[in-house]
């Protein structure tokens, strides 16, 4: 921790800041290892405040001795909401200015905020200040990922014979994200999607209690959390012969996605893997049913930076973990999407999702 810390403060002191205050609990869980429900870190190039409620009083320093922090390197503030902000706008020091991300912060807790610091500092909007740190994975971060990815991998594998007519959205849903739980999960990464007929056209479509039937397209799309780090796989199956059109959407969704895999390395810009495969799409006749951008990061976020549209330039780098899910929806029929975690490598990128089946399910 005390690394990323280090680079939290370059950070700080290149943006020309005096000190950042952090209410995401992904990045605080980044920076001190601390995992409860409600906290705030103050940081600035000599302090380090971290502050939460009497609930968490002996899970914190746990954590962050855990996270190899020693008491003399942060001060802790064990209260109320109002004592944190109270405890942060004290050691926020006269003059200062101090970056906070809007996005992560309530209008109200903003205000009572500026109220705490009026005529002592300046409260400055700055967006993603934790999220960008959290781009570039380490190797027990990948490690952590790459569980995830396995335990979904094995949960898929062991309930695909369920696949079948007679058995429902929901209950494929909730059957799978019980196998992701006993191999280890701690929770699905986000609410397991589960589509089929005509509501596989909606890429975001909640399980619901329609029965499968012979013909059906199915999306599945779910993950696994191990220690944090979170899992993202989409397959889509058809259930017995599939029709002309179903093959050629299928087989043009799963060659977009190859197609914008293969351009995926360090220096790459975040919008072209998205561009490659929605020309080709768009070549077939199919570039209209692709409706969202192809892919984003994970880590202690199903969505971290970078999100890969049209219109990011940023660079990919060397150790993002990142996914790549092309798609095709055409409403009143069916939709297909494909998707798999890549690492991003010097002259290429790694899978980490390595589910690899049949989608033709008999």
């Amino acid at each position: 921790m005390t690394d990323r810390i280090m680079r939290l403060r370059k950070t700080i002191l290149e943006s020309a800041l005096d000190g950042i205050i952090l209410t995401d609990l992904p990045s605080i869980r980044y920076f001190t290892g601390f995992t409860g429900s409600s906290a705030m870190l103050f940081i600035s190039q000599d302090d380090l405040l971290v502050t939460t409620d009497g609930r968490y009083e002996t899970q914190v320093k746990i954590e962050l001795t855990d996270a190899e922090l020693t008491n003399s390197e942060y001060q802790l503030v064990i209260g109320s909401i109002s004592d944190q902000i109270k405890a942060i706008s004290r050691a926020v020091p006269n003059g200062a200015q101090i970056g906070l991300d809007p996005s992560s912060a309530s209008w109200g807790f903003v205000n009572i905020l500026e109220e705490f610091l009026a005529q002592k500092a300046q409260l400055l909007g700055r967006d993603n200040l934790g999220s960008q740190l959290r781009r570039i994975k380490d190797p027990n971060e990948i490690r952590r990922l790459e569980k995830a990815a396995q335990m979904a991998d094995e949960a898929l594998s062991r309930v695909l014979p369920q696949l079948k007519k007679g058995v429902s959205e929901r209950d494929f849903a909730h059957n799978l994200e019980e196998e992701m739980y006993l191999l280890g999960s701690s929770e699905p990464s986000f609410e397991t999607i589960v589509a089929s007929g005509e509501n596989s056209a909606m890429p975001h479509a909640h399980p619901t209690r329609r029965i499968f039937e012979p013909g059906d397209m199915v999306i599945v799309d779910f993950g696994a959390t191990f220690e944090g780090y979170h899992s993202d796989m989409t397959r889509t199956f058809v259930l017995g012969e599939p029709t002309e059109e179903q093959a050629r959407v299928y087989l043009a969704t799963k060659e977009a996605q190859a197609l914008a895999i293969s351009i995926v390395k360090e220096g790459v810009l975040a919008k072209e893997p998205d561009q490659k495969a929605r020309d080709y799409l768009t070549s077939l006749g199919l570039g209209k049913y692709f409706s969202h951008s192809i892919g984003h990061g994970v880590g202690l976020e199903i969505h971290e930076s970078p999100i890969l549209h049209g219109s990011n330039s940023s660079q990919l780098n060397v150790g993002e973990v990142i996914t790549i899910e092309p798609g095709v929806y055409i409403e009143g029929k069916f939709g297909v999407r494909i998707e798999d975690m890549v690492v991003v490598e010097e002259e290429g990128c790694r899978l980490i999702t390595s589910f690899d089946s049949s989608w033709v399910v008999s």
